[in-house]
């Protein structure tokens, strides 16, 4: 199963279980659908973890000139926000 969208640029999006199993379906679709080249860049391997609780730890972030800084702490998101995003509502894309 992939993953497949288009971005502003023009840039097609394939998205998969993983680098190899991308580069299987790009020889597929180049070599026994399309039959034409296609120009492919290096994959981009994202990594995915989750929060289960509320971190024990603030993380301080401090801007380049040092004037700024950014106090965090991690914890899970909300059930509406979980709901919403598996519906649909809410995509990586939204702002």
């Amino acid at each position: 199963m992939v993953q497949c969208y288009g971005e502003d640029t023009g840039e097609q999006i394939v998205a998969g279980c993983g680098e190899l199993h991308i580069e299987i379906c790009l020889k597929e679709l180049e070599f026994m659908h399309a039959k034409i080249p296609i120009i492919k860049s290096d994959p981009v391997v994202t990594y995915k973890e989750t929060v289960l609780d509320r971190s024990s730890q603030v993380c301080l972030a401090k801007s380049a000139n040092k004037h700024n800084r950014l106090y965090a702490i991690c914890e899970p998101l909300g059930e509406e926000l979980c709901k919403a995003i598996e519906n649909g509502d809410i995509s990586i894309k939204d702002d």
